[in-house]
């Protein structure tokens, strides 16, 4: 291991000189955390990850930072320590109580820190944990009434499921009839427009399907899978900018599934041009969803083109990891003997 920074911490302890004699000086009872943090993407070291302790009792401050081999080593006294993990480039990590261990005097803490920015949740002001709260809220509040909005009953019902079984069975022409005599009955009827515009797509009357759309998303805005059905339907008109406004809308309307849509962004910009934003979209992907193995691909591809070969590697190597058989594997298998003459 590389020379890392130690530091035995001793307390300062007062030394009497009384008439029966001096007070010896005992060294405090010390623990050992070591670790290494890797990119989760790519499972290379990270080198200079911040990583500090608060002791939560006394409030002092302990610090480190990784070597090149992504490693720390330090310690501490006894105690219990809220630990926040951070550098440039990666989504901080952070940890409200790590202690020592209940037996022996080491501890080992290894992290994969993901791509992109973020900020700890013990670092926010008031005014972002109101805004986080609010926008909770109101999340909760519209899927609620996101699904009361797409309920179908009655005789509407049996209209839209005999459509919807039409066009899972690929019958376009028939599942857009019936689903057209449902939306003659119930006119503001979110799901079945967006059913609908779905035959169209189908069919490639993109047209009409991005017209579908926008009439279903103007009754229910924040659906996020109309969105993304938006935003490949402009793809498919070659309108870049209009699809890459409804795929990040579909990102703000699903966080939790943001991975498809910003990969979304990235294949756009990619047959836009923007090599750049290509990169950045396909990293916040690989940031929400590490095993995405597409976007490893993309992103390698990407950075072939920046001239930035042993981050293509590692990134063409880690999608054959994920996906060895997959559409891609026979491209990145021939690139990457290429790729590591021109790192030598």
């Amino acid at each position: 291991m590389k020379a890392v920074k130690t530091l035995l911490a001793v307390a300062l302890v007062a030394v009497f000189c009384l008439a029966v004699g001096s007070v010896n000086l005992q060294a405090i009872p010390t623990w050992l955390i070591k670790g290494k943090i890797v990119d989760a993407t790519t499972k290379q070291p990270i080198e200079g990850v911040e990583i500090s302790l608060r002791d939560k009792a006394m409030n002092r401050l302990y610090s480190m930072k990784t070597n090149k081999e992504g490693e720390y080593l330090y310690r501490l006294p006894l105690g219990h320590y809220h630990m926040k993990v951070k550098v440039k480039g990666y989504i901080p990590q952070e940890f409200p109580d790590i202690a020592h261990p209940p037996v022996g005097d080491e501890r080992v803490e290894n992290f994969e820190l993901q791509p992109g920015e973020g900020i700890l949740a013990s670092e926010l002001t008031d005014e972002q944990r109101i805004e986080i709260e609010k926008q909770r809220a109101e999340y909760e509040a519209n899927k609620d009434k996101i699904e009361e909005i797409k309920k179908v009953t009655g005789e509407v019902k049996k209209l839209f499921d005999e459509g919807i079984q039409l066009k899972d069975a690929g019958q376009y022409d028939a599942a857009i009839a019936k689903l057209q005599d449902a939306l003659v009955k119930d006119p503001n009827q979110p799901n079945i427009l967006g059913h609908l515009a779905d035959c169209y797509y189908a069919k490639g009357s993109h047209d009409l399907a991005i017209e579908t759309y926008t009439k279903a998303l103007a009754l229910n805005p924040t659906d996020a899978n109309m969105l993304t059905n938006l935003g490949n339907a402009y793809v498919k008109k070659g309108m870049i900018p209009e699809a890459k406004a409804s795929f990040e809308k579909a990102i703000q309307a699903d966080p939790a599934h943001s991975d498809v849509n910003y990969y979304n962004v990235g294949v756009v910009m990619v047959n836009a041009g923007k090599n750049d934003d290509a990169i950045d979209a396909f990293r916040k992907c690989l940031a929400a969803n590490a095993n995405y193995a597409a976007a490893h691909y993309q992103l390698g591809m990407c950075l072939i083109n920046k001239g930035d070969y042993a981050g293509a590697i590692q990134s063409l190597e880690t999608y054959l990891k994920l996906d060895p058989s997959g559409s891609y594997a026979a491209m990145a298998k021939q690139m990457l003997p290429e790729l590591k003459k021109l790192v030598k």
